[in-house]
């Protein structure tokens, strides 16, 4: 799974959009403005969905989908109360996965 945990306006969404066209994915964005943003970047050729559409549709069970600022998104579909702390899976980095691999075998 691709992760870019990073600073504002360090590129985040920018790298994102590359890796969804890369991937033939839908771009997942937190407001209508994701359709302007991806084509002022560039990216006219990425399908982009807003928050708010996904919550109407439903996300896509068809392509994949990769999602812009995934704390605002879980704090927009929650809707309600105060989300003030969250756990999320971390992949092992690749020289622990090759140094577990070597010591397995």
């Amino acid at each position: 799974m691709y992760q870019d945990i990073n600073y504002r306006a360090s590129g985040r969404s920018t790298r994102l959009l590359a890796y969804a066209r890369e991937e033939h994915a839908i771009y997942i964005y937190p407001s209508n403005l994701g359709r302007k943003f991806a084509n002022y970047k560039g990216y006219s050729d990425v399908e982009v969905m807003s928050y708010s559409e996904v919550l109407k549709q439903g996300l896509p069970k068809d392509k994949p989908y990769v999602i812009d600022d995934i704390s605002t998104f879980i704090r927009y579909v929650i809707n309600g109360g105060k989300l003030i702390g969250y756990t999320d899976e971390k992949d092992i980095p690749d020289i622990f996965k090759m140094y577990i691999n070597l010591n397995n075998k």
